[in-house]
């Protein structure tokens, strides 16, 4: 008997079809994500079910990152307050 290669144990799902690149997090059960950039949703694929439904609806701009309690009872993300920038010097850094 022959050893499976890495590639015939790999498959791809499509769970949706447009999310937010890197606004989503891993959680025990499912994976929560952002779909939209303005006006987006949290929404959850669930490993179990292979369903997808949306936990919340938020307002504002997505930013990066979103994390999940470990109780899935609440996340915690970051919104865009302002479209520009900063430099800035810092003294005595070192």
């Amino acid at each position: 008997m022959r050893a499976a290669t890495a590639s015939a144990l790999v498959r791809a799902i499509r769970i949706v079809d447009s999310v937010c690149p890197q606004v989503f997090a891993v959680a025990e059960r499912g994976i929560y994500f952002f779909s939209g950039w303005k006006n987006p949703s949290v929404r959850r694929f669930h490993f179990a079910t292979r369903q997808v439904a949306t936990v919340a609806n938020v307002q504002g701009l997505t930013a990066w990152g979103l994390s999940v309690s470990t109780d899935r009872r609440w996340f915690l993300h970051s919104v865009l307050g302002k479209e520009e920038s900063n430099l800035m010097t810092v003294e005595k850094f070192w």
